[in-house]
């Protein structure tokens, strides 16, 4: 299969392709909560998020990243999530959206990618070690649910 990709900043009018492309990894989302979700990022000018497109405009993959820096570490860029078409997937797609996330972090200064990735997605795992990562350590993750006055 032979198509031209374009990879290219995410707009707020991608928001629907950009939720059906989550829920192909299992993350149902509210429209509406999706909707503000991605605008709040798209408004943070250190975020990137960046989409692919065929030449018909239909969005087959996206790549959310944003910095973090903490006490105990260099400022680092974390992936917040890579999501391709599953028909879509192998055509190198990934890898594309991947380039452009770490060149614009190379370019912002930031020479540290890192990626949170399920132990389940084996997949995933072949992906990043095919490009250079390296797993780091295994961890846990506890969540505590707040209740927010509103």
């Amino acid at each position: 299969m032979n198509i031209t990709i374009q990879i290219r900043v995410a707009l707020a009018s991608d928001s629907e392709q950009l939720r059906s492309l989550s829920r192909e990894l299992g993350y149902p989302e509210n429209r509406k909560a999706f909707r503000r979700r991605l605008e709040t990022i798209i408004k943070e000018e250190d975020h990137l998020l960046f989409v692919a497109q065929d030449e018909n405009r239909q969005v087959l993959g996206w790549i959310h990243g944003y910095p973090v820096t903490t006490l105990v570490s260099e400022p680092f860029l974390e992936i917040g999530g890579l999501v391709i078409a599953e028909e879509s997937r192998g055509l190198g797609i990934g890898s594309k959206l991947l380039s452009a996330l770490e060149s614009t972090a190379i370019n912002s200064g930031i020479s540290l990618v890192r990626v949170r990735s399920r132990i389940m997605r084996k997949d995933a795992h072949r992906f990043y070690l095919d490009r250079g990562y390296e797993l780091l350590k295994e961890q846990s993750v506890f969540v505590k649910g707040l209740e927010v006055n509103t």
